[in-house]
């Protein structure tokens, strides 16, 4: 038995589908299934372990548990209770979540118990009480209360992926949550039996509330993308009839280029939905080859905002023409602004020209935690309202249109960082590239001839001085944005 919630969230969500579409599949990996009732039940006998356990509603669980179907009742059951979710995705270093843990101080860890024996070696973990994810029988006359959280609770804690500066602690409200969830609901176009592959932990929270079928890939190494065995991860795709894939550009293009490489084609994927990082035209020819049959859109945002802006695919490549990355229009949800700062004062930038992106909505974070300094660094005060300072750059065109440039930072003279990558991008062997102070860094395929690459390079850019081919280095999260300041 459990009461009702009058307020609008991801968990109310969750309920509505598991009473309305009690015997479908909510989530899968490998062969194991679990039905939106089994994982409602799953979710409510591990509520009442946890209370037995001694947590309650504001406690800071940090999640440190492999991803799988228990650990998803639990974080479901946490949120129900009105705890906050701590995420220290895999991405993450134990040595940077301790010192996290230093700064939260959370109550409570859910870890397995190899990760608990590791944690031993930080003094700020080690004596972190651990929950256990046994269930508890219900004892039948006692009453599973859903807590009602206030709509500036913090439901998740998530952490930046630090590429344009020091990790922050991000926190989403309840009320943010939702607003996410009602934003990017319209671009989830599952057909009747889809399944849905993602490497995204919170959007797999956001298909519950969808009921849509979520598979957990096996393959795909969070914690190290590029020794992802992309061969495994395509058996999965084709083996568990996957119709969606929900994944970082990164992982898209390297399933497309093996697939391509093998020979093969996945003709049973109808949808992709990416973002995260830049998403280049060359990763559009590379991804509508192999996945002949998919409809791809392509989201940005950031941490703190998602979605910013949409567009399809083959848009990016109708627009490759224009400088920048085409990113289609602002999300309906979303209030955006261009412009530049000179002397703490922000003035809008006019169509077509370059500035620093700001974004404003229900869904847009609104605050650190216990980070004046992270607060004063990304937010701003306009209009009454506070905006948030993606620390990204680009334009509108004269249709309203978004184009992302890069930090002008490292602009090579008039042109723009992104479109000379994008340019880069086009070279046939090259994965990843980049034109810095006029140095081209060329991540290029093993097979590929350097000389070649070279003799490209130097026809598009005639002020390079020296290419030089090593393996860039990408943030851990999504495996895309080049870290430039390793490289200057």
């Amino acid at each position: 038995m459990s009461s009702t919630l009058n307020q609008q969230n991801v968990i109310i969500h969750f309920i509505t589908q598991a009473a309305h579409n009690p015997e479908a599949i909510a989530l899968q990996k490998g062969n194991e299934k679990v039905s939106y009732a089994v994982l409602q039940k799953k979710c409510e006998e591990l509520q009442y372990s946890f209370q037995l356990q001694g947590l309650k509603a504001g406690h800071k669980i940090l999640i440190l548990h492999p991803v799988g179907i228990n650990l998803y009742a639990a974080m479901l059951a946490l949120l129900r209770m009105g705890c906050t979710l701590v995420f220290a995705e895999e991405w993450n270093g134990l040595r940077d979540i301790a010192a996290c843990q230093q700064h939260m101080k959370c109550d409570a860890m859910l870890c397995s118990f190899k990760i608990r024996l590791i944690t031993l070696l930080f003094p700020s973990l080690r004596n972190l009480k651990r929950i256990s994810l046994q269930q508890k029988s219900l004892i039948s006359n006692v009453l599973i209360a859903t807590h009602k959280p206030a709509e500036n609770l913090a439901a998740l804690v998530s952490f930046s992926s630090g590429s344009s500066g020091t990790p922050k602690a991000v926190i989403r409200t309840h009320a943010q949550l939702n607003a996410q969830f009602m934003a990017l609901k319209p671009h989830v176009k599952l057909n009747a039996g889809g399944r849905i592959c993602t490497n995204f932990p919170v959007v797999i929270l956001l298909n519950l509330g969808l009921g849509l079928h979520t598979y957990i890939s096996a393959a795909l190494q969070l914690s190290a993308l590029e020794k992802t065995d992309f061969g495994a991860f395509n058996a999965e795709i084709n083996d568990h009839q996957i119709t969606c894939l929900a994944c970082s550009p990164f992982v898209i293009d390297t399933l497309a280029n093996y697939l391509l490489l093998s020979q093969q084609k996945l003709l049973n994927v109808q949808q992709i939905l990416t973002g995260g990082s830049p998403f280049f035209p060359a990763f559009a020819d590379h991804i509508e080859k192999a996945f002949p049959n998919a409809a791809v859109m392509v989201l940005y945002g950031s941490s703190e905002a998602e979605p910013i802006a949409f567009c399809e695919a083959h848009e990016v490549v109708k627009n490759k023409e224009k400088p920048g990355l085409f990113s289609g229009k602002t999300d309906q949800h979303t209030d955006c602004k261009i412009g530049e700062f000179q002397n703490s004062v922000f003035s809008e930038c006019e169509t077509n020209i370059p500035g620093e992106i700001l974004v404003s909505g229900a869904h847009v974070v609104t605050e650190y935690y216990e980070s004046p300094e992270a607060f004063t660094h990304n937010k701003i005060l306009l209009d009454g309202k506070v905006w948030h300072r993606t620390g990204d750059y680009g334009y509108f065109d004269e249709k309203k249109q978004l184009f992302l440039t890069g930090n002008p930072s490292y602009s090579n003279g008039s042109e723009h960082l992104l479109n000379a990558e994008k340019k880069l991008a086009d070279i046939p062997g090259v994965v990843r590239a980049t034109l810095l102070k006029q140095v081209a860094f060329i991540h290029k395929q093993d097979s590929a001839d350097e000389k070649n690459i070279e003799k490209h390079v130097r026809a598009l850019f005639a002020q390079v001085k020296k290419v030089k081919f090593m393996k860039l280095p990408l943030d851990k999260r999504h495996h895309g944005k080049i870290k430039y300041g390793q490289l200057i």
